[in-house]
């Protein structure tokens, strides 16, 4: 079944076309300068193959570390969101430092609250309390995506593996390939899946 569904993936890289071709005897930037112009499969067809931290065609895309996103969320991911922003997820980021200035706000205008009796002190450490946990719950899930893997940047990159680097072979040059072209330029809850499926089926073959 594994072997199925990769296969499945390789044979969209070849239908689509998306293959980056190039020409080994060009003059020109072959590959960007980011990779080499090789024969796979020795026939004459010659694709880009990527150096460590690039995607694309023609190496075009320079992955984020996933490491350094991980760091960043460990130190700065739980009143700032910097894991999110290091990888564009924009929205995700800023509504966390807008939670964290609300608390900050509550925290500072404490005294100008008229909080006296009793019932506003306890409206006041609840607030504080379920402010903290959903900040606290929400880092703790963001490093454990983060650091299993499970997090692409915002234009559906993955991530630069920092912690096991795998020599490419044609297998998973292919398969990257293919969830690239997926991710890119295709939409809907089938292709969606099919991604899903292919991350696993690479994982377990990986491993």
């Amino acid at each position: 079944m594994i072997c199925l569904i990769l296969l499945l993936c390789i044979e969209i890289s070849s239908q689509t076309g998306i293959t980056g071709i190039c020409d080994p005897k060009s003059n020109e930037r072959i590959c960007n300068k980011r990779g080499i112009c090789k024969d796979l499969e020795n026939n004459g067809y010659y694709v880009c193959i990527c150096n460590d931290r690039y995607l694309g065609e023609y190496c075009e895309i320079e992955q984020k570390s996933r490491l350094t996103a991980f760091l960043l969320e460990l130190f700065l991911g739980y009143f700032f969101g910097a894991g999110n922003l290091y990888l564009g997820r924009t929205i995700q980021g800023m509504t966390k430092i807008i939670i964290t200035i609300i608390m900050a706000a509550i925290l500072f205008y404490k005294p100008r609250m008229n909080v006296i009796n009793e019932r506003g002190k306890v409206l006041f450490i609840m607030s504080m309390v379920v402010i903290n946990l959903i900040l606290f719950t929400w880092w703790i899930l963001d490093m454990i995506y983060i650091g299993g893997g499970y997090y692409d940047d915002s234009n559906g990159n993955w991530l630069y593996d920092d912690f096991s680097i795998k020599k490419t072979n044609l297998i998973t040059y292919r398969y990257s390939q293919a969830r690239h072209h997926i991710v890119q330029y295709k939409s809907g809850r089938r292709n969606y899946l099919m991604t899903i499926c292919c991350d696993i089926c690479l994982f377990l073959y990986l491993s």
